[in-house]
């Protein structure tokens, strides 16, 4: 029984050190897919930018043709535009409030104490 215990503790460090390796294989591979995803979403970005552009003159160069004043149209998609990106950062500023994990911090953390400080030095002195 101990010779099989010893022999169990000797190959702990092995046993630990494939996990670890494998950890840091996996790490690597995901670092390499992080950098290749922000740099497709970079790409699909200034696609996405360049059709916006088009679109937005092709609907200018309408609205003129059709006789309004380059100065309306300018404005309108101006305006359009920007209260587009006021929402955009507006719902972003509330999913902001997610990323801190905050049903995970409320369960994992202690309730604040409704008991005096002499209360709780009472407590603590008696868990002593």
């Amino acid at each position: 029984m101990l010779r099989a215990l010893l022999d169990l503790l000797g190959e702990l460090p092995g046993l630990i050190s494939d996990r670890v390796q494998l950890l840091a294989l996996e790490a690597q591979r995901a670092a390499q897919s992080l950098a290749r995803m922000v740099m497709l979403a970079v790409a699909a970005a200034v696609m996405l930018m360049t059709a916006w552009l088009a679109l937005w003159g092709g609907v200018a160069m309408a609205a003129y043709q059709a006789g309004l004043h380059w100065a309306l149209v300018l404005a309108v998609v101006v305006l359009v535009n920007a209260g587009a990106a006021l929402l955009a950062l507006r719902l972003a500023a509330q999913l902001a409030k997610l990323v801190a994990l905050p049903a995970t911090v409320r369960h994992l953390t202690l309730p604040a104490s409704t008991a005096s400080p002499e209360e709780e030095a009472l407590h603590a002195a008696a868990a002593k």
